[in-house]
């Protein structure tokens, strides 16, 4: 290349003088950030204008990011520079080639557009024109007000212009590229009984990806290898891409996801898929298993491939030419999985296969349920003793002082707070020493289980009116809840391997008790000899959550796949995969089976809607964001909290509308540490609302149908993080709210009514029952002290009678 320069717009001038103008009353300093001074930049290579593409920019903070890439290839410091573009999507790169530079120009959004590649310009000319455009911008900076000299931006932006200015282009002449094998061309292809053929080929010897050793984590250059991909059917060949081939594999990496959304989600038998992709031509054209491909870009007068083919050999054929370019350029470079843009391509590629295996090979529905629903559409497991409802003789607005009294107290060497159930009139508590169920209104320990058990290795399940204790290494017990008494031990080898129990249930009309463990396995046990009648296992990870709702039983593991299980048998009624992650149980609302996966490479969650007895797909939808603890049901309304750049918020759903969607979002303040409380819906004015709370103590009042808020409260003072951040309760006309205090607080306007006096500071447990007992549990102050349960009754008060 004979000729380049750099050329800055002059509108920011304008700009700088106004911004100054604003601030005369005041010494000019680093306040005004020159960083988000925006204008054109003009890079142009022997007459083209290679950044003609790229809008208004940060022309200090680019040009500043330029100077210090050069300088640090001139001085030998780095073998290859990539400036982010402050504003726009894009990247440049610089790449020493002897006496010359290899310039590339490309975006780094959604579309990947190259539009410059490897375009060589020697290394003095571009180092001329880049002296020209900083010394320009700052004597015409200097021109505004020489006060910007004493800028520290600025400063830093001359020094590292005088770096370029005394370069040694020597460094570049004499430096040794690495010597490798010569490749040549690499070539690969794979094909499909229906004759279509997909195949590559590409420079092995490409300098960008066989001299990238992991200077760069996100180096999208280096895979810019030149090559094709083409299809062929039935002796005619078109080109897919011509320039680009690890671009080509992304774009149709796309498609495939799209595809298999289509596939899983979609009830008709017919849809189209052919969006415009940037870098490659696979459109589909779908009538039931029937499909119609439409591949690569006109050549020569002729027209695309028309293919006929069915979803599985289409899928396959994509997702297998994607892997074997990936392990190609692997085995030429093995330190490109040092590259966050090949390893992010891989690990999509290894999800959508995972997807497509099961999708094809083992997902299964039960579409005819109607005798099953006829035999069992009876059976409901036995619901768990549910405790005391807390409630309060008088209004609390109308209550003029509360005096909390010490009724009990228990204190032990390590509670685990977090696994306290209150149930039976009861509390079991266990601790490091053993299991104890407490009284709720005495305090009185009713029964001690500490035989022979190792609490570091005991979970526990409340199933019906026992409760099942799993021992990693010793067995299984079911002792009744009320007395403690031992019902049943089982020390057989299936169970003894047992680590964590997430769910149990029992079916005592049918003699059944059913428990599920979290590596995926679930039994069916005789309720009074523990004899396993039924074994099942998942094969796919573990489980996230478990639901036990009429006669179903409803696992998810955290890979996605979703169980329907028959409780008397064992028997797998339907299994689906969901397509992403999982993090949260299944949950039941209205007669519809509801669930939550995630995509972590692209941020995105779906909600999928499901008919409980058959496995089909109701609807799904998919949102931006990631999921910020467990939806809420209120009504007709699905409430998800999600968490979008760094920003808590709750979305609505109606899922009772034709085509669902997100009909409301509610911004909510938090730090980001634990996920808000669950939404506690509550009826005021004859409308339904809801009412959360963050980990940042703030509550909100929300309108269900709308999301209007009606009111928030926030703590005066800057609150500690909320640890654990338990739920909101309704006691009454008020909602008990727990953090560093205990508040109540009015559910119509969130006044603040009374603080309870409390024994400890921000207890991590908090319980009320009957009218009105509060149990406040917390961690000792030290490692030697204990942690203690406190119980306090509200029963004296002061209040206003009318």
């Amino acid at each position: 290349m004979q000729s380049v320069q750099i050329i800055v717009g002059h509108s920011w001038k304008q700009d700088v003088r106004f911004l100054k103008s604003l601030r005369q009353y005041r010494r000019f300093d680093s306040d005004l950030d020159l960083v988000e001074i925006r204008d054109i930049i003009d890079i142009v290579v022997d007459g083209t204008n290679i950044t003609s593409n790229v809008a208004e920019e940060s022309i200090f903070g680019v040009l500043s990011e330029l100077l210090d890439a050069v300088a640090r290839l001139i001085e030998g410091l780095s073998r290859k520079a990539i400036v982010e573009f402050h504003c726009e999507p894009w990247e440049m790169v610089l790449e020493p080639d002897g006496s010359q530079f290899l310039i590339s120009l490309y975006s780094i959004n959604r579309h990947r557009r190259v539009i410059a590649h490897d375009i060589p310009i020697a290394v003095d000319k571009f180092v001329e024109a880049l002296s020209d455009a900083a010394e320009t911008l700052l004597t015409d900076l200097y021109r505004i007000s020489e006060g910007f000299s004493s800028d520290s931006f600025v400063r830093a932006f001359s020094s590292r212009l005088g770096r370029i200015q005394n370069y040694k282009r020597a460094r570049f002449a004499n430096e040794d590229r690495a010597d490798f094998e010569r490749e040549g061309e690499r070539h690969g292809g794979t094909s499909c009984p229906s004759g279509l053929t997909l195949s590559y080929s590409f420079d092995a010897d490409h300098v960008a990806l066989r001299d990238y050793y992991g200077e760069h984590d996100f180096d999208l250059h280096a895979l810019l290898f030149p090559g094709e991909i083409s299809a062929e059917y039935r002796g005619r060949t078109v080109e897919l891409t011509r320039g680009y081939p690890f671009l080509t594999v992304h774009a149709l990496l796309k498609r495939a996801r799209q595809l298999l959304n289509l596939l899983e989600a979609s009830d008709e038998s017919s849809f189209y898929c052919d969006e415009s992709l940037h870098h490659a031509r696979f459109d589909v054209a779908a009538q039931g298993p029937h499909w119609e491909l439409t591949i690569g870009t006109p050549v020569r007068g002729e027209g695309p491939l028309t293919v006929p083919s069915h979803p599985r050999e289409a899928l396959d054929v994509i997702l297998s030419l994607s892997e074997m370019l990936l392990a190609d350029v692997l085995s030429l470079n093995p330190a490109m999985e040092l590259n966050h843009r090949w390893s992010d391509l891989d690990i999509e590629l290894r999800e959508l296969r995972g997807w497509f295996e099961d999708l094809s090979g083992s997902n299964s529905y039960h579409d005819e349920p109607e005798s099953f629903i006829e035999a069992l559409g009876h059976l409901n497991p036995a619901p768990p003793p549910e405790p005391e409802k807390p409630g309060f003789p008088w209004a609390f607005s109308s209550v003029h002082s509360l005096f909390p009294r010490p009724s009990w107290q228990f204190a032990a060497e390590r509670i685990e707070l977090g696994g306290l159930i209150n149930a039976a009139g009861g509390l079991l508590v266990p601790t490091s020493e053993a299991m104890y169920f407490i009284d709720s209104q005495s305090g009185q320990v009713r029964w001690k289980h500490a035989e022979d058990v190792d609490m570091s290795r005991v979970s526990y399940k409340v199933a019906g009116d026992r409760i099942l204790v799993a021992e990693h290494g010793t067995g299984m017990r079911l002792l009744d809840l009320a007395s403690g008494e031992l019902v049943f031990e089982n020390e057989t080898t299936p169970v003894s391997t047992w680590k964590r129990i997430v769910g149990a249930a029992a079916y005592p009309s049918e003699q059944r008790i059913v428990a599920c463990d979290r590596h995926g396995r679930i039994v069916g046990l005789h309720p009074e000899t523990g004899e396993i009648i039924w074994s099942f296992s998942s094969g796919h990870g573990r489980y996230v959550g478990v639901t036990f709702q009429g006669p179903l039983i409803t696992a998810l593991t955290g890979e996605g796949f979703l169980y329907s299980i028959n409780p008397l048998d064992g028997e797998v009624l339907w299994k689906v995969r969901l397509g992403g992650l999982a993090a949260t149980g299944p949950q039941f609302h209205q007669g519809r089976l509801y669930s939550l996966s995630h995509d972590s490479l692209h941020q995105k969650l779906t909600v999928h809607a499901l008919y409980p007895f058959t496995g089909r797909t109701s609807w799904q939808l998919r949102i931006d964001g990631v999921l910020a603890g467990q939806a809420s049901f209120v009504d007709e309304y699905m409430i998800v909290p999600v968490e979008r750049h760094g920003h808590l918020m709750l979305q609505a759903i109606d899922v009772e509308r034709t085509e669902p969607r997100v009909e409301w979002t509610l911004d909510l303040s938090s730090a980001g540490m634990d996920d808000p409380t669950p939404v506690l819906p509550i009826e005021l004015a004859g409308k339904m609302h809801g009412l959360v709370k963050t980990d940042r103590a703030e509550l909100s009042c929300f309108e269900i149908t709308t999301g209007e808020r009606i009111w928030r409260a926030t703590p005066q003072d800057e609150t500690w993080l909320l640890h654990g951040n338990l739920p909101l309760v309704q006691i009454e006309d008020a909602i008990l709210a727990v953090g560093d205090d205990i508040q109540l607080r009015e559910a119509a306007t969130g006044r603040l009514l009374h603080v309870l006096d409390q024994p400890v500071k921000a207890p991590e447990y908090v319980s009320p029952f009957g009218e009105l007992s509060v149990i406040v549990g917390a961690r000792g102050t030290s490692t030697d002290s204990v942690d203690v349960l406190s119980c306090l009754r509200l029963d004296h008060f002061l209040a206003v009678v009318e």
